[in-house]
């Protein structure tokens, strides 16, 4: 019998469309506008996420617009981090992955709302800089997390943002995943 992790990631893989990647409009990052700020409490998303995500509460400039300090833990590397410089807000699927599976033919609008999308708590993580510089805008066929107890985690939740999103996957990428719940969850 599968466990109910395994049940939701198959769930989650059965409506995406398996095609070959790729657009012949070229990736331009400065169309997925991001880390806005569009309420009235100065914080961007960037610093929006912070707070959410630290364990405890976080400390803040006077003006509370700017974390200074917190607890964060780093599902990609299974460590802990209070220095928010030492962080990134990771698009747990890369911007250039979502526009490579479909997103290239998003209007401005559905870019920048895919690109600070807060409607799924793994949408955006916190996770350490050096982890987040190596996975780059990689899919699972090319990159899992340093932390293998995250990698079933991993797969699932990448698997609710193309589903979400109606992103597609590649044949390399499916595989991938297969294996990853075949081994590991």
């Amino acid at each position: 019998m599968k466990s109910p992790a395994v049940i939701a990631i198959l769930m989650a893989l059965a409506p995406v469309s398996v095609l070959a990647e790729g657009s012949t409009i070229e990736y331009n990052r400065s169309e997925w506008t991001h880390w806005i700020q569009d309420d009235d409490d100065c914080q961007d998303l960037r610093q929006e996420v912070l707070i959410e995500e630290s364990i405890i509460t976080p400390i803040t400039t006077l003006d509370g617009c700017k974390v200074q300090r917190g607890l964060w833990w780093d599902l990609f590397t299974g460590a802990y981090f209070s220095d928010p410089t030492e962080l990134d807000i990771d698009h747990l699927v890369a911007l250039k992955e979502a526009h490579l599976s479909g997103g290239w033919q998003w209007d401005h609008d559905k870019k920048r709302n895919y690109a600070n999308s807060v409607d799924y708590a793994h949408h955006l993580v916190a996770v350490s800089r050096s982890a987040n510089r190596s996975k780059g805008s990689k899919d699972p066929a090319r990159w899992l997390p340093p932390n293998k107890q995250a990698h079933c985690w991993y797969v699932h939740a990448w698997m609710r943002v193309k589903k979400r999103w109606a992103l597609d996957i590649d044949k390399q990428e499916r595989e991938a995943i297969d294996l990853v719940i075949k081994n590991r969850c």
